[in-house]
């Protein structure tokens, strides 16, 4: 899936996004329970991951996902910093912002989002 996310004039991000359909495997650093989700906005700062539980803002989430179906996982923790009730697809969204990504990971999201970027 490409294209960028529409942002608000006021609104200023250090990484450019792009819309995405990727499973996730999520849960708080808190508690060993994991459950699936789907990030469906993604960028090198963190990810819009989509849920059937809500997430408290605040809650430190770690995150286990792959960019293409072949590669290996990548591991990263975030803060939420937004969460919302998505009425029209029946879900829960969280704004989450990376916390600890290994730098490796983080440039090959930033390269896999200006390649999306660009397909557009």
């Amino acid at each position: 899936m490409s294209g960028t996310a529409k942002q608000p004039v006021n609104e200023k991000r250090e990484y450019v996004r792009t819309a995405v359909a990727l499973a996730a495997e999520y849960g708080l650093v808190s508690d060993a329970t994991k459950s699936c989700g789907e990030i469906v906005n993604l960028g090198g700062g963190g990810v819009r991951l989509a849920s059937a539980e809500d997430i408290p803002v605040g809650s430190i989430v770690e995150l286990r996902f792959a960019l293409q179906p072949n590669e290996p996982a990548m591991l990263a923790r975030g803060k939420v910093v937004l969460s919302f009730f998505e009425g029209a697809n029946s879900r829960f969204a969280h704004g989450i912002a990376f916390t600890q990504i290994a730098p490796d990971d983080q440039q090959k999201i930033i390269a896999f989002v200006a390649q999306q970027t660009a397909a557009a």
